[in-house]
């Protein structure tokens, strides 16, 4: 499967580093950081959801799997 059709969402949240994610975060099709992401983390990513402690992971998965599927929240 080519990286263009994967979604990326590092959720290691503050702790992550660029090094280690931004690579990722480039070569998906989808990427997604959480809001409390280092700044070089949230830039590299397509989209930015609320921080981790907020629900950041439930409203990507709202945003853009869900719909995938048909469903919804």
């Amino acid at each position: 499967m080519p990286t263009s059709e994967l979604a990326s969402m590092p959720w290691r949240g503050r702790s992550a580093t660029c090094p280690m994610t931004c690579p990722l975060l480039v070569r998906t099709g989808l990427s997604i950081a959480m809001g409390k992401a280092p700044e070089e983390i949230r830039s590299a990513a397509h989209y930015i959801s609320t921080s981790d402690d907020k629900d950041g992971i439930a409203d990507a998965i709202d945003a853009f799997l869900l719909p995938l599927v048909g469903g919804s929240s």
